[in-house]
């Protein structure tokens, strides 16, 4: 099967700042903070962003390639020729063997040998369901897995050196394979700005959850608000959704501000300016009316 990279054209500016708006929610969502990914996020450049992937996608830390594998869809990649049904084959049958493996193990390395399995069994999924960057993170977790030193252990047994052995180096190799397959962002070209102007808010929010005590209201209000424009935000980059689906998102995360910005608390400033954003993003569809009005 032939995968085709990305060597058309470049790629818009707004794409990069949109690329390193995902990498960054994706750190937040992680609890991590990266100074040099915030940075290129307010001034996205390919060099720059070339020379943080270059350096994360070597890591070994799983956390530090899952940025990496954001990052890429602002590369050019090349096209890669790549049998996808083999891989999926090869990790069903790997799928049996772990599930063997399992059950000749102790309690705390069935754990992660069950989560091993897990990892195997979804990325192959993914890749028959066509989502390639959740494959990747999924291998890559299975790779992070399959190091542990439960894991490890397993190998002082010696008849089951042999077998931990192998399976281990095939999740490596899958995992090597898997990650050159390219990945291309495609979104409409009319939903640029909107998608750049709902993801500054997604991460504002994002900021603000993970950086600030908040108390379980504050925190309720952050967390159904971003489920809201999260799916909206996926809807958009989606060419084939409704645009309805998207304004009926926002609609529910307006709708559901209102009810804060009525009442009198110390984060009511700050409710009130999220709302307004939120608002504005409806202009995007010829909308100029209050959410409370629709």
């Amino acid at each position: 099967m032939l995968i085709k990279g990305d060597q058309e054209r470049p790629l818009d500016s707004r794409t990069y700042k949109i690329v390193a708006g995902l990498a960054l929610e994706n750190e937040l969502y992680n609890r991590r903070f990266n100074k040099t990914l915030l940075d290129i996020y307010s001034n996205p450049r390919f060099e720059v962003i070339k020379t943080l992937h270059d350096q994360l996608i070597n890591s070994d830390d799983h956390l530090d390639r899952e940025a990496a594998f954001w990052l890429e869809m602002a590369l050019q990649q090349p096209p890669l020729r790549i049998n996808l049904q083999d891989l999926i084959v090869e990790m069903r049958e790997m799928e049996v063997l772990l599930s063997s493996l399992l059950l000749q193990v102790d309690a705390e390395s069935q754990r992660d040998i069950n989560d091993w399995t897990n990892y195997i069994i979804n990325t192959a999924q993914s890749l028959q369901d066509g989502y390639g960057i959740d494959a990747k993170i999924l291998i890559s977790s299975a790779v992070q897995t399959s190091r542990k030193e439960s894991v490890e252990r397993i190998k002082r047994n010696p008849t089951l050196l042999h077998e931990t052995d192998v399976l281990q180096k095939a999740t490596i190799r899958l995992f090597e394979e898997i990650k050159s397959i390219p990945l291309k962002l495609t979104i409409p070209e009319e939903h640029l700005d909107i998608v750049i102007e709902l993801q500054a808010i997604i991460i504002d929010l994002l900021q603000r959850r993970y950086s600030e005590h908040l108390d379980k209201e504050n925190e309720n209000l952050i967390v159904y608000t971003l489920k809201r424009l999260e799916a909206s935000l996926r809807y958009l980059m989606q060419s084939d959704r409704n645009k309805d689906k998207v304004k009926q998102e926002i609609l529910l995360a307006c709708e559901h501000l209102d009810l804060h910005t009525n009442n009198s608390n110390e984060n009511l400033v700050w409710t009130r300016s999220i709302h307004e954003r939120i608002e504005k993003l409806l202009t995007f569809f010829g909308l100029s009316f209050a959410c409370a009005g629709l």
